[in-house]
């Protein structure tokens, strides 16, 4: 999975840049003390709930598995698609595809190499998610255009800000050696934050109920290892005898584990044993994991159904859930996504020419085939779309010899333009309806011809 791969001992290629100058042994106690990736093997501290917070322990945590796994797919799937403005301004409503430009293959298909365009985008988002922040080398050719997006990971990175230019710099750290990159070399998409350089890391906002939530998982383990049954003493009349000592302990070993549970235990002279742990129905355990779940998918945005918690969820609003989660929740990674990429991988002069990046997101807010099928015709009757165009949101082919290309428009309906001129609303009695400009049944404007 890509979730364990992110976290393996096997440190990446460096991106062919400027030459790296090797490490001092004090340089690199000074980076293994600051580096952000510290935080992400180490902790950031820990958590109230008393348990160590870090990006790979919190994955562990199946709502956090969950949510960074559905956003980082959403995100993925998603084509991230290279267009060219007709006019001039703003993107609008008239844009063609730029299969002309390097990148526009880059986001679509193939990153950089060995690492597809789909592993690119779902890696940093991961790497957003966990970290706040996610990096990628920019490789262009001779004439400035961006060819190759090649991930870097965020362990390994460290932003430095350039006083006297202003400008902010990267440190790459592999295999003992450092690569210093330039502000337009690399991608650089942090997430919320205030500082204007890097942003915050999520998991480390949200280390207490993310730290509850290891916290419930662990006392839950521990209480099923434990044969399913609670803490508490044994209350001896006397002074215990070293042999009966040994046969308690090595009998209390031999129940441990959930296949041990419920097996019969013998207290001898006259033993009595008093509960004194609280039980999972005392502590709630059940409810404090189900509130953890809420609590998880509230952090990361997301509908508690889409992580199959599915208490609160109903037939006649799960739909209207999954729209909102595009609309409130992806839309805003899918903007943050294209703004950098457009202000990072696109020179100045390739922007003012029109080229900008989208995600293509109507996918994800399809309704299902019927509601589909009624906009698609309330379109076509109006002449906003025609057949092609209809085949083309279906993933279908054009309708060959041109055939599919009219434009069709409601025969009762007339312009505003011919209502400003008081003609006639009927279809048939409309000028613009017949051939040669007459209303076609022999009437002038609806009167008798006087003629």
């Amino acid at each position: 999975m890509i979730l364990e791969r992110l976290f393996r001992g096997r440190e990446p290629d460096a991106p062919q840049g400027p030459a790296a100058k090797s490490i001092s042994q004090e340089e690199q106690q000074i980076f293994n003390a600051s580096a952000p990736g510290i935080s992400a093997l180490f902790g950031y501290g820990g958590s109230a709930a008393g348990v160590a917070v870090t990006e790979q322990t919190s994955l562990r945590l199946s709502a956090v598995y969950a949510c960074v796994q559905l956003l980082s797919r959403v995100m993925a799937m998603t084509p991230l698609i290279l267009y060219r403005d007709r006019g001039i301004g703003d993107k609008g409503a008239c844009k063609d595809r730029a299969p002309d430009h390097p990148l526009y293959r880059t986001l679509k298909s193939v990153a950089f190499g060995w690492m597809p365009a789909y592993q690119l985008k779902e890696c940093m988002m991961i790497s957003n998610l966990l970290s706040g922040n996610s990096y990628a080398y920019i490789h262009r050719d001779r004439q400035g255009r961006c060819v190759g997006l090649q991930y870097m990971p965020h362990k390994y990175v460290t932003v430095k800000v350039d006083g006297k230019k202003s400008e902010k710099e990267y440190a790459y750290r592999v295999n003992n050696r450092e690569y210093v990159f330039g502000e337009d070399e690399v991608l650089h998409v942090p997430g919320m934050g205030y500082d204007g350089i890097r942003g915050l890391s999520p998991i480390e906002m949200a280390m207490d109920a993310i730290g509850k939530g290891l916290a419930v998982q662990e006392f839950g383990s521990k209480f099923f290892a434990n044969g399913i049954n609670p803490g508490g003493v044994f209350e001896h009349p006397g002074v215990l005898g070293e042999d009966a000592h040994n046969r308690l302990k090595a009998d209390l070993d031999s129940r441990r584990g959930p296949g041990n549970s419920g097996k019969t235990l013998i207290l001898e002279e006259g033993m009595t044993y008093h509960t004194t742990a609280i039980s999972p129905e005392q502590a709630q355990f059940i409810e404090t994991m189900k509130f953890t779940v809420t609590d998880i998918a509230r952090i990361f945005g997301v509908p508690p159904h889409m992580i199959a918690d599915l208490e609160r969820a109903t037939f006649s609003n799960i739909e209207q859930q999954d729209i909102a989660f595009v609309k409130y929740s992806m839309l805003a990674w899918f903007i943050r996504f294209e703004q950098f990429v457009n202000m990072k991988c696109l020179t100045e002069e390739e922007r003012a020419g029109g080229l900008f990046s989208e995600f293509l997101v109507d996918n994800l807010l399809r309704g299902d085939s019927q509601a589909r099928s009624n906009s698609y015709r309330n379109m076509r009757q109006n002449g906003v779309i025609n057949a092609d165009e209809w085949r083309e949101l279906e993933n279908m082919n054009e309708i060959p010899d041109g055939l599919g290309k009219a434009y069709l428009v409601n025969g009762n309906m007339i312009s505003v333009q011919a209502a400003m001129e008081n003609r006639p609303r009927s279809a048939g009695n409309s000028p613009d309806n017949s051939p040669d400009g007459n209303s076609g049944d022999g009437s002038d404007g609806g009167k008798g011809n006087t003629g």
